[in-house]
């Protein structure tokens, strides 16, 4: 019976085994097939000022050295409110090809790159990678952005004066050149920017004036809320061989529709252009899902989680709390780094969906166990011979290793995936690495005086190896008079003595012996209740013009305590006459009506934390109705002696407003380039290298109008006017000198002897004049 026995257990066994070997999951890694090269990882950079230095260190640390992101999005100042304007509130001048400096709010881009976009440059290139940047500014009509203004929106030149501003400063003032630009955020999704066409003609008045200034940023399009509305806008324009020479990256982002992300990627594909998923903020299970998707079928170069990337301050400010997407994300973005290409990698079973990357002629492979149901034994065939170690993040849970393997000849190795895991294989350079830090904080996260006078701190790390890792804590900094101490060590110990208001900062060194790493936690302690922060902003118009008389107040803030805030607005001033009306002031979104008297208004939100309350004043200002657009009267095109065009019109405004021109071309000869002397003036030269018939427009704007007119004209082909030919007549002479001293000091064009097209005759000229006097064409 023994025997018998013994026969029906081994039987049993073999079944188990032979049952075990066919449930196996096989992932075959094809190195020879390769895809897309991975440019980074991307999120927008953060907006809030009010985060103190050394915490903002942390968040920075946090996202570059932890999550992985390399490629950041940078929002231009923006909206009306206590905390931030606009980049340029009104128009700086009548100019479009002059920047006013005076007229930006350069405080607002300036305070920014120094607290959050340099320093994050600086952790990026620390690492010896590229860091990535793309400026996207927002223009929604029913958002804080706010509308984009009637004089930017149909002047193509103020909007390239608008956004060579942005540019020239980040590289004038703070070093940094931004990678791409993108006319508008979201183009068709609540603005004015509904017509593709409109954003080409937008990038093509651009990029001369980048490339003039020896920018090397080139542009995303159309960044669209999603695949479907990206490849509508891609069909109108696909035949803009033009537009296509000056996009580096097609761009979409992953709100609604999702289909159509494979003809994005055939359409880049063709052209050379890579794909990017440039916004994302839920965190729904599927957003793995995206992940895969977006890299898979759109063979996206670049991912960005948006608003999710870096940790969000707490209330608190000395703290931080990352998305809960964070450690599913960091499974791809920590371990597959810029220049990684996309191999083939398949599987024998659909619930575990592989992905894997050759980088230096290292292979990194990410398991993805979240759709099979139930945990999976997978073994991967094809990865090189060699060290390979191993993390997964279960759940969105906080990531573990899993130690070091080696991968012998046969390219083989095999590891149990659980059901809702993340898990990346990537290799190991044979050496130590130091641990990673997962968790440091205090509980509690501040005291106030007379509460207590001790926290208890606490950390936790990971190690590739997993060598055991000790955790030494000391106190790195403490307010003047306090006996601070640390009783213990290990992943939780005791801070005693925190009886003097200020901030204290405990260090703990993390190491397994031949390694340590450090961090800090903050601990605040309170010398009473601490009073709200409170902000506050207008919208639904940002900028108001008469006849509209009303808008939205929105108000938000925080308690540093952590308690509720309530809010209240009331209206502190007003212009004589008007009679203001706040419709739920005890509202945080609070309509107000009754605007309807141009000039200052002030509104107050103050907002109570049930014991002290904080009050800001945001001035709100209503601008007189702009009655009439400008007009445009004489509208003539004629041909000089030289064989230039000679563009010209008179233009008024019968309110008295200032006015901004631009010449562009309606339609001409395929592929002709034509040139303006001064294409943002009334009265300017034109040349081409294409005879035909051109159509050229003119549009005059005011502050919230704009009129447009259309001429035809034949031209031959001719060369740029010689400098200092004011009278275009083919020959620099007295003639011309007679135009520049009549007209030195005033606002010209080229045939006023306006030779290097800066708007205004002066001494420059006189120079170019002078060089050229006597030469003919």
């Amino acid at each position: 019976m023994k025997t018998a026995a013994h026969r029906i257990v081994l039987a049993a066994l073999i079944a188990l085994s032979a049952a075990a070997s066919q449930a196996a999951v096989t992932v075959t890694v094809d190195t020879a097939a390769t895809h897309q090269t991975i440019r980074g990882w991307g999120a927008a950079l953060p907006w809030l000022m009010d985060v103190p230095d050394r915490l903002a260190g942390q968040i920075i640390d946090v996202a570059v050295n932890d999550l992985g992101l390399n490629g950041f999005r940078y929002e231009c100042p923006a909206g009306w409110s206590t905390e931030a304007t606009r980049w340029e509130w009104l128009n700086d001048d009548d100019d479009p090809c002059r920047i006013n400096w005076d007229a930006f709010n350069l405080p607002g881009l300036d305070d920014k790159m120094a607290k959050w976009v340099v320093p994050t440059r600086n952790a990026v290139e620390a690492n010896g990678e590229r860091f990535y940047l793309q400026v996207s500014p927002s223009f929604f009509d029913g958002g804080s952005s706010g509308s984009i203004p009637v004089w930017m929106f149909r002047n193509a030149g103020e909007y390239a004066e608008w956004a060579e501003a942005v540019l020239l400063r980040m590289r004038d003032a703070h070093g940094i050149e931004a990678d791409t630009y993108t006319i508008c955020n979201e183009a068709a999704n609540n603005n004015a920017f509904t017509s593709a066409a409109v954003v080409a003609r937008m990038i093509k008045t651009l990029a001369p004036r980048l490339a003039a200034h020896g920018l090397p940023t080139r542009f995303q399009f159309p960044e669209s809320i999603n695949a479907y509305a990206a490849i509508s806008a891609i069909q109108s324009v696909q035949h803009d061989d033009e537009l296509w020479s000056l996009v580096e990256v097609i761009s979409y982002h992953l709100y609604g529709g999702t289909d159509y992300r494979d003809d994005l990627w055939a359409f880049a594909s063709a052209r050379g252009i890579d794909t990017a998923q440039t916004e994302f903020m839920e965190n729904t299970g599927n957003a793995i899902d995206h992940l895969y998707n977006d890299l898979t079928i759109a063979n996206t170069s670049q991912w960005e989680v948006y608003g999710m990337g870096f940790p969000m301050p707490d209330d608190t400010r000395t703290s931080f709390t990352r998305s809960s997407g964070f450690w599913s994300f960091r499974q791809a973005m920590h371990y597959i780094r810029p220049g990684a290409v996309r191999v083939e990698a398949a599987s024998s079973l659909a619930g575990v969906r592989p992905l894997a990357f050759v980088r230096d002629g290292e292979v990194t492979v990410l398991l993805i166990n979240t759709t099979s149901g139930a945990a999976q034994t997978v073994t991967v065939n094809g990865l090189p011979a060699g060290q390979y170690a191993a993390s997964r993040s279960v759940n969105k849970g906080v990531f573990q290793e899993l130690g070091v393997r080696t991968v012998g000849a046969d390219g083989r190795l095999t590891l149990d995936v659980p059901n809702g895991a993340m898990l990346t294989i990537y290799p190991h350079n044979g050496g130590n690495l130091p641990p990673e830090p997962t968790s440091w904080a205090a509980s509690p996260r501040f005291l106030r005086l007379g509460g207590g006078s001790t926290v208890t701190l606490s950390a936790a790390a990971q190690d590739s190896e997993l060598d055991p890792l000790s955790y030494t804590w000391s106190v790195a900094e403490a307010p003047a008079g306090a006996f601070v101490a640390v009783v213990g060590n290990g992943t939780t110990c005791q801070a005693t003595g925190l009886t003097v208001p200020g901030l204290y900062v405990f260090a703990v060194d993390v190491s397994d012996a031949a390694h340590t790493v450090t961090r800090e936690v903050l601990v605040n302690v309170y010398d009473g209740n601490q009073p709200p922060v409170v902000f506050a902003h207008v919208r639904i118009p940002v900028q108001i013009f008469l006849p509209t008389a009303s808008a939205s107040l929105r108000t938000h803030g925080y308690d540093p305590e952590g308690a509720a805030v309530t809010f209240q607005w009331s209206t502190v001033s007003h212009p004589d006459g008007a009679a203001p009306v706040l419709a739920t002031p005890a509202a945080a979104s609070c309509a107000v009506s009754g605007l309807t008297v141009p000039g200052r208004y002030v509104f107050r939100s103050t907002g109570s934390d049930g014991t002290d309350t904080t009050s800001v004043d945001l001035p709100v200002t209503v601008f007189p109705q702009d009655v009439h657009p400008p007009t445009l009267t004489d509208a003539q095109a004629s041909v000089a002696v030289n064989g230039c065009g000679l563009l010209t019109a008179t233009t008024a405004d019968a309110d008295g407003d200032w006015i901004s021109h631009w010449w562009e071309v309606n339609s001409g000869p395929a592929g002709a380039t034509v040139r303006f002397s001064n294409q943002g003036r009334a009265r300017t030269v034109v040349w081409t290298d294409t005879p035909g018939t051109y159509r050229f427009a003119l549009t005059a704007v005011g502050p919230n109008q704009y009129a447009t007119t259309l001429l035809l004209r034949t031209l031959a082909a001719s060369p740029a006017p010689l400098g200092g030919d004011a009278t275009l007549d083919g020959t620099v002479d007295l003639d011309d000198f007679s135009v520049l001293k009549q007209n030195f000091g005033l606002r010209a064009s080229w045939d006023g002897a306006d030779f290097d097209g800066n708007g205004t005759v002066d001494l420059d000229d006189f120079v170019i004049l002078k060089q050229n006097f006597g030469r003919t064409e």
